[in-house]
């Protein structure tokens, strides 16, 4: 080999590794952004507030002539979990009066 060939040969392998460098650079200047979109993506997408329907079924009793038992219907806007914990929260006995009222919530 020549002295110009091989000074010609190293100039290419050090613009190579130069290339790689620079590639690896600008890939590590791209990695945060990267990292960012992607817990941005995944944070959104596991905690998605959706729309439910909460259905009450109210029934009466203790004195006649009372109403018929009714179903009421709630929207609430939550995630799954958390609308299903305050929809079932209303669900209870009360008494007043002589007049027992019993409430049965669920989520649809």
């Amino acid at each position: 080999m020549r002295s110009t060939e091989a000074g010609s040969f190293v100039l290419l392998k050090k613009n190579y590794y130069l290339q790689a460098f620079k590639y690896l650079y600008q890939m590590k200047s791209r990695l945060p952004l990267v990292i960012a979109a992607a817990f941005i993506i995944l944070t959104g997408a596991s905690s998605c507030t959706r729309d439910f329907i909460c259905q009450c079924t109210i029934k009466y009793s203790g004195q006649p002539g009372l109403p018929d038992s009714m179903i009421k219907e709630y929207p609430v806007k939550d995630t799954k979990k958390k609308a299903a914990s305050v929809c079932e929260a209303n669900s209870g006995t009360y008494e007043n009066g002589g007049i027992t009222t019993v409430e049965t919530c669920r989520l649809f």
